[in-house]
This record gives C-alpha cells, structure tokens and sequence, in this order.
C-alpha cells in the first residue's frame, strides 16, 4: 500500500480504533497524568487503546512484563515505522501535533533505526559519549551546577526547575558541543518546542535539523585545517568516529542527543529535588547517608521517569500481548511511567541496587549514556544541596503539580526558599550569570574557544544564554 492523505476514518470493525479513548487535555482538567494512566491501566489491563490525536490510534503498553518483551525483542517489534498502519493507510502525516514524536524522521534518526543501520549510528554515538567520560561528566556537572547556584543563591528564593534544573543540562550540553552559545541556544529552543508536541513543533524539527547540518560541517572543516581535534568536543567526536557518519546524520544524531539530553535531564533533576524536599524519609536516609543521592536518582527513574512515553513499536506479524491481540502494523507506545509503577513488581526498596526500571529502555535501543546522565543528575543535585543546605519548599507539597502530558514527567514548578548564601568564584574566573542584569541588544556571541570547549562558560554573554534557556521554561 502507498501513503494516502484521502483516507476519511479509521477501518471498520477494527478493535484497536473502535475501543481506542481519546487522551484528555490535562491542562485543562487538572488530572495527573500518572492517575489517568492508572485509570487505563484499571479498564484495559496491559495495553489500552488510545487515540493519541485526530484518528491516530496505538496501543499504550502499561505492563512491565509487556514492555520489557517489546523493547528486547527488535526483530518482531521494529522501531521503523515503514509499516505502521497508521501511516500507510494515511491517518498519521505532517502537520499533526504528534508529528515530531512519532515520525521516523525519514529514516535518517538513530533511535528510529533497525538492524545494521542501527548498529552503525549507535555505535558512532557510543564511541564519541566515550569520549567525554564519566568522570568528565561529573566534573563539569559539579562546576556548572555551581554556576548555576551563583545566579539566585544571593536571593533566598528560587524555581528549581527554571533556574536550576533547566540551566545545568544546557550548559553542560554547551560545553559539550563546542558550539557559540547562540548556536546552542538556537539548537536548546527548537528541542523545547519539538516537547510541546504542537503545530510549531514540526518547524522547530526542520530548524533544528538544518542548524545542525551546519554546525556538522563547521566542526568537519575545523578538524580538517587541524584547529582541533577529535577529542575537543561531541560534536567532532562524531564527525571523527570510525562510522564515517555524514553531516546530515550527524544533524539528526544531535537532535536525538539534545532531546535526550535537555529536558529529560531537566526533568529528572527537578523530580529528584522534590523528593528529597517532600519525603522526610528518604531526605534523613540521604542525609544520614545511609542511602546516596544516586539512590534517589533511581527511585525517581523508577516513579517519575523524565520521559513518561516515547512512540513506538511496529510489529511485522499479528501477535498476543497479555492475551491482546496487536495485529501486524498497529503501534505499541511505550509508557514508561505505567510500566515502573507496575502493582505487580511491588514496592521498591531504597537503596537496593535496583536498577531494572525501564526509563533508560531496553535491548538494542536502550540509552547508551545511562551512566552519565545518572552520575550528571547525581552531581548537580549534591552540589545544590551543598550550597543550600536549608533549602525548603515555598509552598505546600500539594501544591506541587506535573506536566500536564502523558510524554514528560516532572514538576512544572518546584518554588524553594533557602538562607541567602554568597557567590562563590565561577568556572575559568568569569562573573556569575545574572538573568535580571542580562546585556541587552543583538552583539554577535564569541566562538567557543578552540583550546578548550568551556572556555566561554562564566563569561558575560553566558547570562544572555541562560536567560534564554530560563525564558523557554518559564521564568
């Protein structure tokens, strides 16, 4: 069958579309998301049929046993979505809100891959994460956290998630990538707007692509005239890896890397400090330090993952799941969220060593830098607790509210009070950032220097890029 846009409606007398629920508008409602899943979960067992938008219906897998079967086995459940009903049969096409989550990016996305060619990508992504390292990635999420600090500790008040745990991820992907600060920022505000999942989103997509096609073949003529070398940042490493990626690969593997990266690891700090700052237990056992913050970094991945749901799986032939026939071609949606909450696993024990929470994935596609991000959030929350020792919340734990979507989990908010505490002397002897004293006017941002990738980090323009990181989550 080939594409079509002329398709009316679903099939007739298809159980997945005549049974499938639309997903509310939880803004509007006020419904926390991980209720409503339950909810599903109650009604429809392992897999409930949801219309995810205008006719576009998949199977949301809220079963962990379930989930974990269709993430390691790539052979029966693809992640390329060539066959999806949905899109054969034209119901799913540009221009829907769910574009950017479920289209497969022409092929040309890592995470949207199979086989071979899946293989290729992740190992070029492998290879240049390795270059950074666990303990690089510790150091400078300490040293940028600390600067984050230094921008609202002399206040005695804060939002976490806008002044702090949206600001840590973008500096340290900044640094990472090597770029101006303003290309950076231009790369930061498409990926937030692609998670809103909205008409904008699609344009966000093709913006983001197309900067970094450009971003790729800079980074190519610099290690070609030798003014750096593979090791300066991710971005060379990819374009040095032994894959031999090509500039357009290159520009969707960092869209994947930025969407991995920003806001769930946004998400995952700010989850972890509302824990520690709502759950008296847990903070003593932290404090005592009879458990460690990585172990509330892990309980936080399996209650509240950052990434709630992520389309899709394909399967190639009909198949029983739980006792639900899925026909060859229907989608199975991940969630995550659903599937950690699981009643079946039981209560987690904190501190256990567990770590089979599905929020990094599983099999061929799981998350090759688990690690890192765990070890980045680990380090940056330390460091806010470190500085702000007495921090507190400024409003009732009740009052604390998710986002309102089934894709993202954490909180919209996190208000926190705190003794005022002095700036401490930032990163390469540059003045903290400072949102509300931000220059202003349009002067062109200076290269990130060739000698070293953070060398611009504590600059002054750093408070222009900040300020707009802060401005696209809500300050």
């Amino acid at each position: 069958m080939s594409p079509s846009h002329s398709q009316d409606g679903p099939p007739a007398g298809c159980p997945l579309h005549d049974n499938a629920v639309p997903l509310p508008d939880f803004t509007a409602d006020g419904v926390d998301p991980a209720d409503y899943l339950e909810g599903l979960r109650a009604t429809y067992g392992a897999l409930a049929p949801v219309d995810f938008e205008a006719g576009v219906a998949a199977w949301l897998v809220l079963d962990y046993s379930a989930l974990a079967e269709v993430l390691k086995d790539p052979h029966r459940f693809p992640r390329a979505s060539g066959h999806w009903r949905e899109q054969v049969e034209g119901r799913f096409h540009p221009g829907m809100a769910i574009h950017t989550l479920f289209s497969d990016r022409g092929g040309l996305n890592a995470l949207c891959l199979d086989g071979e060619r899946h293989r290729r990508r992740r190992a070029a992504i492998k290879w240049a994460l390795d270059t950074l390292g666990g303990a690089r990635v510790r150091i400078d999420a300490a040293q940028l956290a600390d600067i984050a600090v230094d921008g609202f500790c002399a206040e005695g008040r804060a939002d976490i998630v806008t002044d702090f745990a949206a600001v840590v991820p973008a500096l340290m992907l900044n640094r990472w990538f090597g770029m101006t600060q303003e290309e950076f920022g231009d790369l930061v505000e498409c990926m937030a707007r692609q998670w809103e999942v909205d008409a904008d989103s699609i344009q966000a997509q093709q913006r983001l692509v197309k900067h970094g096609t450009r971003v790729a073949e800079a980074k190519r003529a610099a290690l070609k005239a030798g003014e750096i070398g593979p090791g300066h940042d991710l971005v060379a490493a990819l374009v040095s890896a032994p894959q031999n990626l090509t500039d357009i690969e290159i520009a969707f593997d960092l869209e994947l890397l930025i969407a991995a990266s920003v806001d769930p690891v946004k998400n995952l700090i700010a989850s972890t400090v509302r824990l520690l700052l709502t759950d008296r237990a847990i903070a003593s056992e932290v404090a005592g330090a009879r458990v460690s913050v990585s172990d509330a970094v892990d309980r936080v991945l399996w209650t509240d993952p950052p990434i709630a749901t992520l389309p899709g799986r394909f399967p190639t032939a009909d198949v029983v799941i739980e006792g639900r026939t899925v026909r060859a071609g229907e989608g199975l949606v991940p969630c995550y969220l659903a599937a950690n909450r699981d009643p079946k696993l039981g209560a987690q024990t904190l501190g256990s060593g567990n770590q089979s929470y599905l929020s990094f994935g599983a099999g061929a596609h799981a998350c090759p830098a688990r690690g890192m991000g765990i070890g980045a959030v680990a380090t940056a929350v330390e460091t806010l607790r470190r500085r702000l020792p007495d921090m507190r919340l400024a409003v009732a734990a009740d009052d604390i509210r998710p986002l309102p979507t089934v894709y993202r989990r954490g909180p919209q908010s996190l208000p926190v009070t705190f003794t005022p505490a002095p700036v401490q002397a930032t990163a390469n002897g540059g003045a903290p950032w400072n949102p509300s004293n931000s220059p202003s006017g349009s002067t062109p941002e200076p290269p990130t220097s060739t000698d070293r990738p953070g060398s611009s980090v504590g600059s002054a323009p750093l408070s222009r890029f900040v300020s707009r990181v802060m401005s696209l989550f809500g300050r």
